[in-house]
C-alpha cells in the first residue's frame, strides 16, 4: 500500500493549474553539446488539453524526476527520450521508452507551487552510456548568490521551443525560499537567460560542468522573459526525503 502522501498515477487527472505560470522554458540559452548533460530527459505527456512537452532528470537506472504540474490531466503512457540533444525524437543515439507508472507529491499546491515534484518509473532499467547517466541529488540548500545552470529545450527568442537542448547560467536569489523553492535571477539589462514559458520539470544544476548536483526542478516563472524576472524551481533538498521514501535513492 502506498503511503498516504502519495498517489500512483496511471490514467488520471491531477489539477487545473494557473495558466500564467505553466510550462517554463529557457529563453536565449546556449546550445548544449553531445553528452554534456547526460541526465537530461525529454517527456511527451498526453493530456486533456493536448500533448505537453516537459523536461526531466534521470536519477537512477529506473527513475526520472520531474514536476508535478507536468502531469496535470495526464492519461495513457508518457513517451520518454533519453540520451538525446533533440526534442524531436530523431536522434540515433537516443533511447525511447514509455511508462504509465508515475507518482506526484500529494502535498503539491497548484497555487503556490510548493512540492511541485513527481517521479516516473521506467518500464525497465536503462543501460548507462556516455550519453545516458544519472545525476546526484542535493541534500542541502544552495546559498543565494551561487552561480547555477538551468537546462532545457528552451525558447529561441521567436516564441518557439528549441529542437536542440540549451542551457543558461543564472544566479540563486533570496526570493521564495519560504515555500521550499529555489529562485534564480537574470540580468534585466542584458539578454534574458532564464526560464520563460515550455520546459517544466527540467533540472537546475550546481557545478554542471564539473561535479554536477541536481538542486532544483523547473517549476514556474515570474516577470517578462525578455526583461529578466525570476525563475522558480522546486528545491531538491526540500523534497529529498520524499524522493528517498519512494525510490530508495
Amino acid at each position: 500500500m502506498l503511503p498516504k502522501h502519495l498517489l500512483l498515477l496511471t490514467i488520471t487527472t491531477v489539477y487545473s493549474l494557473p495558466q500564467q505560470k505553466l510550462n517554463p522554458r529557457i529563453f536565449n540559452g546556449e546550445p548544449a553539446t553531445k553528452g554534456q548533460f547526460p541526465w537530461q530527459v525529454g517527456l511527451y505527456i498526453p493530456r486533456n488539453t493536448g500533448l505537453t512537452f516537459c523536461g526531466g532528470s534521470l536519477i537512477s537506472d529506473t527513475w526520472v524526476l520531474t514536476a508535478a504540474h507536468c502531469l496535470a490531466d495526464a492519461f495513457f503512457s508518457i513517451r520518454i527520450l533519453l540520451g538525446t540533444l533533440k526534442s524531436t525524437g530523431d536522434d540515433p543515439d537516443q533511447i525511447e521508452l514509455h511508462s504509465q507508472e508515475y507518482l506526484y507529491n500529494y502535498d503539491f499546491d497548484p497555487w503556490s507551487y510548493e512540492n511541485d515534484v513527481a517521479l516516473i518509473k521506467l518500464p525497465e532499467p536503462v543501460v548507462f552510456t556516455d550519453y545516458i547517466q544519472p545525476i546526484l541529488l542535493a541534500s542541502e540548500e544552495v546559498d543565494a548568490g551561487t552561480g547555477v545552470t538551468v537546462i532545457g529545450w528552451g525558447d529561441t527568442g521567436d516564441g518557439a521551443r528549441s529542437s536542440v537542448l540549451t542551457y543558461s547560467n543564472v544566479t540563486v536569489a533570496e526570493t521564495c525560499k519560504d515555500i521550499g523553492t529555489v529562485c534564480t535571477d537574470s540580468d534585466p539589462d542584458s539578454d534574458a537567460q532564464n526560464i520563460c514559458g515550455g520546459d517544466s520539470g527540467g533540472p537546475l544544476v550546481l557545478n554542471a560542468f564539473t561535479y554536477p548536483v541536481h538542486i532544483g526542478i523547473t517549476s514556474f516563472y515570474n516577470g517578462a522573459c525578455e526583461r529578466g524576472g525570476y525563475g522558480g524551481f522546486t528545491s531538491t533538498a526540500y523534497v529529498r526525503e520524499w524522493i528517498k521514501t519512494n525510490t530508495g535513492i
